[in-house]
């Protein structure tokens, strides 16, 4: 019952809301109350500043999450190692990716691991880089697709390289270039899309010391696709993403010297559930 407690607790956390959280959980809006109530009267101070709009942490609530996320962690990597012992037939797994792998990868490997594993529950969180390795830093997935090399808490495998390309409107003149340096792109508009905000694309300038005219950040891949199409600059995106898009109006043009690579990354600090272990092997095996 506690743990119950527990988890509706992070779980509003998570909402901000004791409406939403009762959704997602499946229980009453009421019963959410119940239990935060409950939770708190045992700790002996509130944990939520309740509003309309919905709630907040208290400063206590805020100095008790991390034990309360501690606590869940261990609770979870126990049931990973009972179900482990059980084996593989009914179990949840959540990913975290970003766009390019969700729309080129992850349709066929997910289709055949649910051929393989058909009781299994998948969630996805999709996102760019920073989001998804927060959401995997907080456990909030069981692994997660990243940019490689990544954190130090996370053990990392590698997947795959992938080349970065400029994306230009059909009648700019960059458009004649077989392939683009960074120093012949930087003094047009560019719209920093979501996949490069703060990583591949901002470091790759930054390494070079250049300092490109980020005239938007759009914190969306498709939307900066769009702009350019508008003729309103230029951007950078992986050529996994733009596999099989429509490329009308645009052209993409190899940037000289430059591919990210990709991983597939557990945090260290958890032990594996059975369900993403099978995940990660079935990964690695279908791209390497």
């Amino acid at each position: 019952m506690l743990y119950d407690k527990f988890r509706v607790f992070l779980t509003t956390v998570q909402e901000m809301n004791m409406t939403r959280a009762a959704e997602k959980l499946k229980y009453s809006q009421s019963g959410v109350s119940h239990l935060i109530s409950s939770l708190e009267e045992e700790l002996g101070f509130p944990l939520f500043i309740r509003s309309k709009a919905g709630v907040q942490l208290t400063p206590e609530g805020e100095k008790i999450l991390p034990y309360i996320n501690k606590m869940l962690a261990c609770d979870d990597d126990m049931r990973a190692v009972a179900q482990e012992i059980r084996g593989l037939a009914i179990g949840s797994l959540a990913i975290g990716t970003f766009s390019s792998v969700a729309i080129c990868w992850l349709p066929e490997l997910l289709n055949q691991f649910r051929l393989r594993y058909p009781n299994i529950e998948i969630r996805l969180i999709n996102g760019t880089y920073s989001l998804v390795e927060q959401a995997l830093l907080e456990n909030r997935v069981d692994c997660a697709f990243v940019s490689y090399p990544s954190r130090r808490e996370f053990q990392t495998d590698y997947l795959a390289k992938d080349r970065l390309l400029v994306v230009v409107q059909e009648d700019c003149p960059l458009a004649e270039k077989e392939s683009l340096s960074l120093e012949e792109i930087q003094n047009y508009p560019f719209i920093l899309p979501a996949e490069g905000s703060n990583y591949n694309i901002g470091s790759l300038f930054s390494a070079a010391g250049i300092r490109p005219d980020f005239s938007f950040d759009v914190g969306d891949d498709y939307a900066a696709l769009v702009m350019v199409r508008q003729k309103l600059g230029i951007t950078i995106l992986p050529e996994l993403l733009l596999t099989g898009m429509q490329m009308e109006q645009i052209k993409a043009i190899p940037l000289k010297d430059t591919e990210r690579e990709i991983g597939i990354a557990i945090n260290k600090s958890r032990y594996p559930s059975p369900a993403a272990k099978a995940f990660l092997a079935h990964v690695k095996d279908a791209l390497q």
